[in-house]
């Protein structure tokens, strides 16, 4: 069995801990505990307990983490500074996990996919991806490092999104639609074209919100 940290004892760690501790990935997982800046070690968390900072997680020797930060800057940011540790980063796929062609499609390191995804064909996610509750992605998707689709997001065929995209709950993008690096789609949102990177997007069709104004 192997040890496994969750970096992050937010909602999404609490939730990532329930995932492996209640599915069938708890006999492949043991989870000894969180890594988080924001508590002091021994403060309990659920069933389990803060063992350290971030950067502390070094001194546990070489052990399996999952970065638990559904903010994709965040989680950019955190990997930048334990890169060079001696860690592993595997991917967690929840049993319900519907993938239909496991030979075409490629997911990367340090991903999540949570009860209920589904994944069709030629797909390539990048690593440190989130695919958060019963997200569905279509054929010839491609989806950059560092990306959180929060619960119900649905890509369609030949959908593109950049490094660090988020994707808020509920939103739909449409055949042949891109989000450009490290922008942010609104929950609900329909995307029919390109967003380009750097801009936050909302409504239906999903259109580029002034950053002064606040409106689209």
């Amino acid at each position: 069995m192997t040890d496994l940290v969750i970096l992050g004892a937010g909602g999404l760690g609490r939730e990532i801990a329930a995932m492996v501790a209640g599915s069938s990935l708890g006999a492949q997982y043991r989870i000894v505990g969180f890594a988080d800046d924001a508590l002091a070690p021994g403060t309990q968390v659920g069933r389990w307990t803060v063992l350290c900072a971030i950067d502390g997680v070094a001194e546990l020797g070489p052990i399996s983490v999952v970065l638990a930060l559904g903010d994709p800057e965040l989680k950019t940011r955190i990997y930048q500074r334990i890169q060079g540790l001696p860690l592993r980063f595997p991917t967690l796929i929840h049993p319900s996990v519907h993938n239909l062609d496991p030979a075409r499609n490629r997911i990367g390191q340090g991903c999540v996919l949570s009860a209920g995804v589904a994944l069709t064909t030629e797909i390539e996610i990048g690593d440190f991806v989130l695919l958060n509750l019963n997200t569905t992605v279509g054929h010839n998707a491609r989806i950059g490092s560092y990306s959180s689709l929060m619960p119900g997001v649905h890509l369609s065929g030949n959908v593109a999104l950049g490094v660090g995209v988020m994707i808020g709950t509920g939103a739909c993008l449409l055949q042949h639609s891109s989000v450009g690096a490290r922008s942010k789609i609104g929950a609900g949102a329909v995307v029919t074209h390109s967003i380009p990177p750097d801009t936050t997007a909302v409504g239906i069709p999903a259109r580029p919100l002034d950053q002064k104004s606040g409106s689209i």
